[in-house]
């Protein structure tokens, strides 16, 4: 994979060819779930990873690729160019609850590009104020198949993205898999899954699916981060 060498989010892509840490529990994950003929949402693609991955599984089904950060965005086509895939559609867009545009906080500037974000967090020291396009997952989805499969990382701005999805949750009910955070921002967005429906799990290191609690997961400290996954 291509990636910016200066960027220290992509150190472990360009010496190993994969990611690390609880990422490799997602992975885990879906290497076991991924099928032939899902469609597979990666929001928030960063530099292509998980998009390559449902590659190599999804044959018959699609794949939907969202990245508002331009120099990234710029990479990311050059990583799916190296892995020719019909079937792949690559968004230079930030999903959120309105379709427009909005400020985007680029973390480039602090090589840490997978911690950009719709939100300026209190601990950004360095960053740049980007313009980037947004669009409403349920519009997406008006002309586009919608997601059997989807992960969102997207630094907090989780909420936004699934308040722009009201429709494709209630009705079509994805898997999501979703970071989690320990702040108010990851709350919100956990409670609109929980009041459609969705049940919570975590992922052991092997990728399986293990019910988690609520209140457990609400009680973790403020530098807590994990990710975990919802199902109807």
């Amino acid at each position: 994979m291509l990636v910016y060498l200066a960027d220290s989010d992509a150190s472990a892509l360009y010496f190993f060819g994969t990611l690390y840490g609880e990422e490799l529990k997602i992975i885990k994950f879906l290497l076991k779930n991924l099928k032939e003929n899902d469609v597979f949402y990666d929001i928030g693609a960063n530099y292509g990873f998980y998009t390559i991955l449902a590659q190599e599984f999804i044959t018959e089904g699609e794949i939907h690729s969202f990245e508002p950060n331009p120099k990234i965005f710029k990479i990311l086509k050059e990583n799916c160019k190296l892995n020719i895939f019909k079937n792949t559609y690559l968004n230079e867009i930030a999903l959120s609850d309105k379709n427009g545009g909005v400020e985007f906080y680029d973390r480039d500037i602090a090589r840490q590009s997978g911690g950009s974000s719709l939100i300026k967090h209190e601990h950004f020291k360095k960053y740049k104020v980007i313009k980037v396009k947004t669009m409403k997952l349920d519009d997406y989805i008006l002309i586009h198949k919608p997601p059997t499969i989807m992960k969102i990382d997207v630094e907090g701005a989780e909420p936004f993205v699934l308040k722009g999805a009201t429709n494709l949750i209630k009705n079509y009910n994805p898997t999501i898999i979703m970071e989690f955070g320990s702040d108010n921002l990851h709350r919100e967005a956990v409670e609109i899954l929980l009041n459609n429906d969705y049940k919570l799990y975590r992922l052991d290191k092997e990728g399986n699916l293990i019910i988690a609690d609520q209140n457990e997961l609400f009680k973790k400290d403020s530098q807590f981060e994990a990710n975990y996954v919802f199902k109807k």
